[in-house]
Order: C-alpha cells, then structure tokens, then sequence
C-alpha cells in the first residue's frame, strides 16, 4: 500500500469521521486497509440483502484523483467480488458522475471514494442507494453496524462477478446537465465567454473542461492535471483560490469557475478577478434557473430546500419568484428529503452545491455552471453588477474545536436570554434567527470541528453575535 508524503507528519485520529456524509479519515491511519474492507464487504452485502441474496447485484465504483484512491479502489473491487457482487468501475469522476452512472446502469448502489474537500492526507467513502442519491441516516447506522461485524455476516455462495469498466460515465453526464437544464445552450454558445477553470488538480479536470467546451467557452485551466495532488487547499474558498483571481484578471475572462477535488462544489470569481462568497453559487444558479420559477401569470408556488446553513439571500430571490423557501438539516441527503416532500424545482447547500432534480438529486458543480453561464448570457450583465443588485449581507464562518459537553437544548435557552425575540430551530444543531441576523451552531459531519456560521446586515451585528455565542459555548 502506498503512502502519501505528507502523513508522516501528521498526529493520528483515533477514529474515522461517519455521518450521512459516509466515513473518512487519515490515509494509513483512521482510513486503512482494514476500514476498507469492512466497509466494502458490508456494503456488498447491505445492497444483497435489500435484492434478497438474488445474483446479478451490481455496484458502481468512482474516485477523486487522490493517489490513494486506486489502492482504496482495489479492495473495494477485491470485496465486492468475494460476496458475489458486481462491480462497475467508472473511474476518475466527478461525484454526481457516479450518481448519474448508478441509475443509468441501474445498479443496486454506488461508492464514491472521496474525501471531498478535506486536505490530501485525507480519503473517505460515499454510499449511494439504486436512486443514486446518499444513504439517509437510518441506512448509514445499519451499514455501520454491518462494517463493525463483517467477521460475523457469512455472505451467500455466489459465482464471483468480475468488475466491468465504464468509460463514457462522463460523457453522458455532460450530455445530461445540457439536455435537462432550462438553458439556451445556441445563446450561451454564441457568448464565445472567456472563462478561466481551477479543478484543483482534482476529478472536475476531466470533466469541466468537456462542459464549457460544449458550451462555447475559451477556457483556461490552471491546476488542471488530475494528478491528485492538489494545486492549493482544496477547499473552494476565497482564501485558497488567489491564483485563480490573479488568472481571471490576467486574460480577461468573465469568470473564474473553482470546483472542489470530487466536483460537487463550486465557487467563483467575478470578472474583476474578486472572489465570491460561495454563498453566491446557489443565489446565481436560481437566478439563472428562472424560467422554471415563474409560470404564465410571473408567480409560482414552488419551493426552494437549502440547509440551515445558507444564506437569507435564498429567501430574499425566491421572494422575487414567490417561492418559499425550506430548510433542512445539513447534508446532501437532508436537503434531497426535503425537496423530495416539497416537489422543489431547484435546491442545494450554501457551501456551492447546486441540486437540479430534474438532471439528478446531487450537488453538481457542472449544473451550477451552466446555469450561472445561461444567466450571463441572458442578461447580458457582468457577475459583480448582477450582485450589486442583491440584498447585502456579511457572513462569517469558523471552526472551533469540538466543545467538551456541549448541551443544544441548554445553548438554546441560554441565546433566547440574549435575544428574546429570535426563533429558535433546533434540527440540526443549533440555528437562532432574529431581524438583524442568525447564527447556525453544530458540529461538522467531515471533519473533527465544530462549525459556527453567522450573517448579518451589519458587521457590527456579526461580530456582536459570533462573540455571544463563542462566549456561551465555553
């Protein structure tokens, strides 16, 4: 098994990350060998159990460019075909490549060898259901549970399937994202925009640049070979992404696109090479999804899921579409829930996940991007006048350590002494909103940290509230 230059120097974690999210970990460490293949032969044998031990289950594999993943693929493979289930490799793909591949084979699950946007040191597994869509939390405990006792599951005798090879999974997804959107792929075309791309050395190199090609783009790429070894942090926040700035600004392109190393995120920089919150991705991809927001009078009584994380900007667009707007806990799957019972046309998280569930239920960095390129052409307007034209807040975002014994209930009690009148939700964490602004208080599902997020009309308020609310966590 090969190691990654950079673990030496890292102090171990005792435990994997697991959450609605998947598990991961350190490379060698809370993410080893072992970990794999309990979690493989378990989910081999979850996705038999829900077919009734019937032959012919299949399960699409796909990975991120970390150099780790081929090992991690190799096991995966090796248990999958022990317990008699046939895997189909698709690859270095983006993570909603996979989904897309699970239902088009119309395989009984998928695993996404990811760890997103943690630093390289780190892979994980994702897990999809034959819906192509992440297990939800139930489906998570019992698989769980299954990797904790694989020496004790006897799989069935079964012939062993040997794993197939899928290479046009990218291909049909970008196929997809055109033929799904309400886009005008001849006005996008005929923009001829100049666009710089930042995969960060990640899966979104092989299949971004197809996209914007498809789209008429003169794109430049930087960090744009998938060697996994990623260009700056992988993170696509403004912090990491300067030489992406400093690019936009040196061609002259309209925008900067960042995605993070599985593609679901997106970030970007406007054409004064400034980069922008990634709160703004979810806001544009609305925006620029308006044909299906307004019906034949101008009004709609669709609905818009964000988590309870996201920026308020989502209720100030959807106010323009007489949308409402609902909020679920965080995590691709909770959002997906909640669109799922509220028939919603468009969605995501404010972390850069845009979800179009016409085109599939998943976070797409290549549905933002085409939704936020048919914006501009239609408009006709640069991205820092389309934001000028928004509601202005000030969002704050920070990781703290884990506090020890933290109580929700009892923080909720203690916030409601310094505001009153907030509105106090409590299904994910803690999230209080009151006129002036919110603050969401949880603990990550990816890394070991605990998240607080704020925003606020003024920065006055933000500091105000971010203070109190360190100040109640000690």
């Amino acid at each position: 098994m090969s190691k990654n230059s950079a673990i030496s120097n890292l102090v171990g974690m005792s435990k994997p990350m697991i959450s609605v999210s998947g598990v991961r970990g350190i490379i060698n460490d809370s993410f080893s060998e072992k970990l794999v293949q309990d979690w493989a032969k378990a989910f081999g044998i979850f996705c038999l159990e829900k077919r009734n031990m019937e032959p012919d289950t299949s399960i699409v594999i796909g990975r991120d460019s970390r150099r780790s993943g081929e090992w991690t693929e190799n096991i995966i493979v090796e248990e999958l075909e022990k317990v008699g289930v046939q895997p189909i490799l698709v690859g270095i793909v983006p993570t909603p490549t996979v989904e897309l591949a699970v239902t088009h084979h119309k395989a009984d699950g998928g695993i996404i060898i990811t760890a997103s946007h943690n630093p390289i040191e780190w892979n994980g597994l994702k897990f999809l259901g034959p819906d192509g869509v992440f297990l939800d939390a139930t489906e998570i405990e019992k698989l769980k549970l299954l990797a904790s006792n694989t020496s004790q599951v006897t799989p069935p005798e079964q012939e062993i399937e040997e794993a197939v090879k899928d290479t046009d999974a990218i291909a049909r997804h970008v196929e997809k994202v055109l033929s799904t959107l309400p886009i005008d792929v001849e006005k996008i075309c005929a923009q001829k925009f100049k666009v710089v791309l930042d995969p960060v050395n990640g899966a979104g190199a092989l299949a971004v640049p197809l996209l914007l090609e498809k789209l008429g783009c003169e794109t430049t790429i930087i960090n744009g070979e998938p060697s996994g070894i990623f260009g700056h942090t992988p993170e696509p926040r403004p912090e990491n992404l300067i030489d992406l700035s400093n690019k936009v600004k040196e061609v002259g392109a309209i925008v900067g696109f960042a995605v993070d190393p599985d593609a679901d995120r997106l970030a970007l920089i406007n054409e004064k090479g400034e980069a922008i919150s990634e709160e703004y991705t979810l806001v544009l991809a609305i925006l620029g999804a308006r044909k299906i927001n307004r019906d034949q009078n101008g009004t709609t009584g669709h609905t818009i899921a964000v988590n309870l994380s996201t920026s308020r900007m989502i209720d100030d667009v959807a106010e323009i579409f007489g949308a409402k707007v609902v909020r679920s806990a965080v995590g691709e799957r909770n959002v997906v829930e909640e669109m799922r019972k509220n028939n919603s046309v468009i969605g995501g998280e404010g972390n850069g996940g845009v979800i179009f569930p016409a085109c599939h239920e998943g976070r797409d960095s290549l549905v933002g991007i085409a939704l936020i390129l048919d914006l501009l052409a239609q408009e006709k307007k640069a991205i820092s006048t389309i934001i000028e034209d928004l509601p202005n807040y000030i969002m704050e975002k920070i990781k703290i350590p884990l506090p020890p014994n933290f109580n929700p209930t009892e923080f909720g009690k203690n916030i409601k002494n310094v505001y009153p009148d907030a509105i106090v939700n409590n299904i994910d964490g803690i999230r209080v909103d009151t006129a002036d602004g919110w603050v969401h208080v949880r603990a990550s599902n990816t890394e070991p940290v605990f998240r607080i997020i704020a925003e606020a009309k003024t920065k006055q308020f933000l500091d105000k509230i971010i203070s109190e609310t360190k100040n109640l966590l000690k």
